[in-house]
């Protein structure tokens, strides 16, 4: 996956859409990696995980793109932090708008969880939440470099009104 200028590389794989093409998408059911290898390739830097597994379905269409996440593990090459967990669904959809739910993530060190909605486009409204049973500061240092945080983190936040006015609330503090 590359990150470029225009954007994501993968809009331009497919040719340009007709209007039968509405309604028709690609449903991945049961899917299954083992031992995977990915990169995703962004302007400011490579991220490279190894040793993937993988569980979940997926749909890809024109209005709407469902990712369904039921076991996720790994390790990022570059920092060594090993995801031990990952799991979630997400949805993108242009009548609904984005729905994360059961987002869960676990590294070796760090334990998140969060849901949340964005709505649909024009009046885009946001309603997340994250609560962040330990975020481990020496995987923000190996992923992110000296510029991220020391200390370890805990606590959760809490985003919610219109996309023009998002108010964030939370107690989020340094775990001693």
């Amino acid at each position: 996956l590359v990150a470029d200028a225009r954007g994501w590389n993968l809009e331009r794989l497919s040719p340009t859409p007709t209007p039968e093409d509405e309604d028709r998408a690609v449903v991945v059911e049961h899917v299954r990696l083992t031992d995977a290898v990915v990169r995703v390739v962004r302007p400011e830097r490579v991220w490279r995980f190894g040793g993937l597994t993988f569980a979940g379905t997926t749909e890809i269409g024109r209005r709407r793109t469902r990712v369904a996440v039921d076991a996720l593990a790994g390790v990022e090459r570059g920092s060594g932090v090993r995801i031990e967990e990952a799991v979630g669904r997400i949805a993108i959809d242009d009548d609904a708008g984005i729905v994360a739910d059961g987002i869960r993530l676990r590294t070796t060190g760090s334990r998140l969880e969060g849901s949340g909605r964005i709505g649909p486009r024009p009046a885009r409204a946001v309603d997340a939440h994250l609560v962040v049973a330990q975020l481990a500061g020496d995987e923000l240092r190996a992923l992110f470099g000296a510029r991220a945080p020391q200390s370890d983190w805990e606590g959760a936040l809490a985003a919610s009104g219109p996309e023009s006015a998002v108010v964030i609330t939370g107690d989020v503090h340094a775990s001693v």
